[in-house]
């Protein structure tokens, strides 16, 4: 039996893949290898994630244990309230960023971090060794489920939050936000944090919609041109948009420019190293392989430490937890931002305010505090690839690009990052959530960055019509 089940973040897929059945026994598994009571649970509003919700949440309580149900809420928001009620464990069941039609069983710590690689490998010994066969004279006890209020998960957000922020910049901050929040959970709880902080907000599709049909719920520059236009047409401050679940957090300018998430990154972990309440040695930021070169800008200014992890969240809070104390920001391009005296996850209500913070204190708006990075120029794309061909395709370029001109470093920590000496670079990744291989580009010029994505994608394409080729051959 193939015990593998963890993607790049959580268990994901559909409801032919994540079937009822499967959730159940990982509801089960979720129960044995925790032990204790309660765990704390939520989901969000696809149709998909309903009866994988409702199942997991069977396997848990037909095992023993309690669950305390939060139901349709943001994960980031399902964190805190674990922190305050002192739960073994949290679930979320979520699609997160990816398409309807899709869902996920993400798996978090009474640390509030998801399973470290370790825990992953030991909850899949676990769940391939789990005998199923029990009747119900064999259960010793049946675990309660107590529904909780979202006036409490509110209020054990906004005190956690409370502790972190700087409510006196807040209030000088005259301006107002606009929040995209993708006809997702999100909508409602955010919008309500942020005016508990007395944030002046305007929500743009804030009703739920399990389809998504007013974007996708990936937040891209490409797809977050309506919030750009209110964004300017309001004089807004900037605003952000959020994911299918709510812990990414895109920022637009007051201008309508939209930011990748490394650049908005940088403005906050430079807020973090401008503002360190003790002394620490070496501060340290973790960030992914995909990140941009725009993060050696703070290493350069501040003498701060910049370590790469592979691409998700569980292994930026992995290497986040080891570093300790010397860690100060964690961050991944998608737009999450991860702070290490909070959820160690992504939160975007707190992101949001150390940002109204930055402007408060600089006196300036966020697009003149973006022309003063470094310019550098990114192109993303992806290539549809099956699951059968990635790890081929990943050796295929890693043979042809690792023998290019002008190579300055390669990093493999996961995928294929080529860096040249010009300081462009290019990565090959797959997808450990999507049927997708990913090309990530960067360099100093819009010429460059182009033709060198151009070459990649082109590469992609054609190594993959020889491996299908030969696959139909064989």
């Amino acid at each position: 039996m193939n015990s593998k089940l963890f993607g790049t973040s959580g268990i994901r897929g559909t409801l032919h893949t994540l079937t009822v059945e499967k959730a159940f026994k990982i509801g089960v598994t979720i129960a044995k290898f925790f032990e204790k009571s309660p765990i704390v649970m939520c989901r969000d509003h696809r149709r998909e994630s309903y009866p994988v919700y409702e199942a997991v949440k069977a396997g848990i309580t037909s095992a023993g244990v309690d669950v305390l149900d939060l139901g349709e809420l943001p994960t980031t928001a399902m964190l805190h309230y674990l922190r305050h009620a002192n739960a073994h464990g949290g679930i979320a069941v979520t699609g997160s960023h990816t398409p309807p039609g899709i869902t996920g069983v993400l798996i978090f710590g009474e640390n509030t971090a998801e399973l470290s690689t370790e825990k992953e490998r030991l909850f899949e010994k676990l769940y391939s060794k789990l005998e199923m066969e029990k009747t119900w004279e064999d259960v010793e006890r049946i675990g309660k489920v107590f529904s909780i209020s979202l006036k409490d998960i509110v209020k054990a957000y906004v005190t956690d939050l409370s502790k972190i922020v700087n409510k006196s910049l807040l209030r000088d901050f005259e301006g107002a936000i606009g929040f995209d929040a993708c006809s997702s959970t999100a909508g409602v709880v955010y919008s309500r944090i942020l005016s508990n902080f007395g944030v002046k907000v305007i929500t743009v599709d804030a009703h739920l919609d399990p389809t998504f049909s007013s974007r996708d719920p990936y937040p891209r520059p490409d797809n977050l041109t309506n919030i750009a236009r209110i964004t300017k047409k309001l004089g807004l401050s900037f605003s952000i948009s959020i994911d299918g679940d709510g812990d990414r957090c895109i920022f637009t300018c007051e201008n309508g420019l939209i930011l990748y998430g490394d650049v908005s990154a940088i403005l906050l972990a430079e807020h973090e190293l401008e503002n360190l309440k003790a002394h620490i040695e070496t501060p340290t930021i973790v960030c992914p392989v995909n990140t941009s070169n725009i993060v050696k800008y703070l290493s350069q200014r501040y003498r701060c430490k910049i370590v790469y992890t592979k691409v998700g969240p569980p292994r930026i809070v992995e290497k986040m937890v080891e570093l300790k104390p010397n860690v100060i920001f964690g961050f991944e391009e998608t737009g999450k931002y991860i702070y290490p005296d909070n959820v160690l996850y992504g939160d975007p209500v707190l992101a949001t305010l150390k940002m109204i913070e930055i402007i408060a204190e600089k006196r300036e708006s966020l697009s003149q505090l973006v022309r003063k990075l470094p310019r550098l120029y990114q192109i993303k794309k992806s290539v549809k690839c099956p699951e059968k061909y990635k790890e081929k395709l990943l050796k295929r370029m890693r043979f042809k690009w690792s023998k290019k001109k002008n190579v300055n470093k390669i990093y493999t920590i996961d995928g294929l990052r080529v860096e040249f000496k010009d300081g462009a670079w290019i990565l090959f990744r797959p997808s450990g959530t999507e049927p997708v291989f990913r090309c990530y580009v960067e360099a100093r010029t819009p010429e460059r960055a182009e033709n060198l994505s151009r070459e990649g994608i082109k590469d992609l394409k054609r190594a993959l019509r020889r491996l299908k080729r030969v696959s139909s051959e064989s």
